[in-house]
C-alpha cells in the first residue's frame, strides 16, 4: 500500500508489484482535493483504464 504524488512512481511502482505478487496487484491513481477524491486511471492485470474526469464547475 502507498500513496505517490507523480503517476510515472505510481506507473513504476506498479511493475514492480506485479514481479512480487503476480496479479493480485491493483493500483489506482487519485486525485484528492477539498471537494473530494476521483479515480483518475486504473492498473491491473487486465490493463489500464483511464476515467473520465468530473466537471469541475
Amino acid at each position: 500500500m502507498g500513496e505517490w504524488a507523480a503517476e510515472d512512481t505510481a506507473r513504476r511502482t506498479y511493475r514492480r508489484w506485479l514481479g512480487l505478487y503476480g496479479s493480485t496487484a491493483v493500483i489506482r491513481l487519485i486525485e484528492e482535493t477539498a471537494v473530494g477524491r476521483q479515480v483518475l486511471r486504473t492498473w491491473t492485470d487486465q490493463g489500464e483504464t483511464v476515467t473520465e474526469p468530473a466537471s469541475r464547475s
